[in-house]
């Protein structure tokens, strides 16, 4: 737990947007133990997942384009005519309560 704590600091103070950026929800679990969210900052973009109830099958998020590297977090993801769909932890598997993507190429988000 330590060394999540000291990774979601260095991001932090690495990406502008995890600190000033505007905040906006972009998708939320029917049982609202999950969410994706966006925070944006002078043209950065920084998606997060959340899951506090340890697993998901898939979040199905508005989106033109998968440019998004990994900053935290193992999730796959995969564009589909829908949108986005971040696969993220399904049961038993151990990859973490977070993921953070930062989106490398600009493109319309929800």
């Amino acid at each position: 737990m330590r060394e999540f704590i000291k990774t979601l600091i260095r991001l932090r103070k690495e990406y502008p947007a995890l600190r000033w950026g505007s905040w906006r929800g972009v998708w939320a679990g029917q049982s609202n133990d999950a969410l994706v969210y966006v925070r944006e900052y002078e043209g950065e973009r920084i998606m997060v997942v959340i899951n506090r109830q340890g697993w998901l099958d898939a979040a199905f998020i508005p989106v033109e384009t998968a440019d998004f590297e990994v900053l935290l977090g193992r999730g796959d993801l995969e564009l589909a005519p829908q949108g986005l769909v971040v696969r993220y932890m399904r049961p038993g598997m151990q990859r973490g309560p977070a993921l953070i993507y930062h989106q490398t190429r600009r493109v319309g988000l929800g």
